[in-house]
């Protein structure tokens, strides 16, 4: 036991002693197959490794460490997670930019300094192939939305809880436009 605990230290002390180029390709070398078992951040990978070594918390990790597989954990730790920060960075910027159809018809406009909610512009055609495609308890919480219900009212009409609330009406709104993108896009059948 003696003679590994002093081949641990030998090999933390060269490690220490490497410059930062040679650090990074050996711990690229140590965390990077391990890591390429995740596909989902595959792409994101390289940019996370990349974070990761060129933090100054590398440099405090290294010199705290009592082991090789603590630091290559620490990085694989640190590469894992900013690579999951950018695939969520990702996915939040590409759900922002919504396609916009031009040829739809929207309706008269109103006076400039007045916001116009999205559901005040469906037709009596458009509420009826939307409520088709609800389901029980997304029709309720639809109903009571067109009647421009508070969260906070819905929340006691439905017995749930005010956050609840907030949640459901997120992804029923979500719902809506995705059914009126693909009516939008001709996907829907008349």
């Amino acid at each position: 036991m003696p003679n590994k605990e002093r081949s641990e230290e030998t090999t933390l002390q060269t490690i220490r002693s490497f410059d930062h180029d040679t650090l990074v390709t050996w711990l690229f070398k140590a965390v990077m197959p391990r890591l390429r078992k995740a596909d989902y951040l595959h792409e994101h990978l390289p940019a996370g490794f990349q974070h990761a070594t060129q933090s100054p918390k590398l440099t405090a990790a290294l010199a705290g460490a009592t082991s090789v597989s603590g630091i290559v954990r620490w990085v694989q730790i640190a590469t894992r997670n900013k690579a999951a920060d950018l695939l969520r960075k990702e996915k939040r910027k590409s759900e922002k930019t919504l396609p916009f159809n031009e040829d739809v018809a929207l309706p008269e406009a109103a006076p400039a300094h007045e916001i116009i909610d999205p559901v005040d512009a469906l037709t009596p055609e458009l509420k009826e192939k939307i409520f088709s495609r609800l389901t029980p308890t997304e029709h309720k919480l639809f109903e009571l939305y067109l009647r421009k219900m508070k969260p906070r009212d819905i929340a006691v009409a439905l017995a749930w809880k005010p956050g609840t609330v907030w949640t459901r009406r997120a992804e029923l709104k979500k719902k809506i436009m995705d059914i009126l993108r693909k009516k939008n896009e001709g996907e829907c059948s008349e």
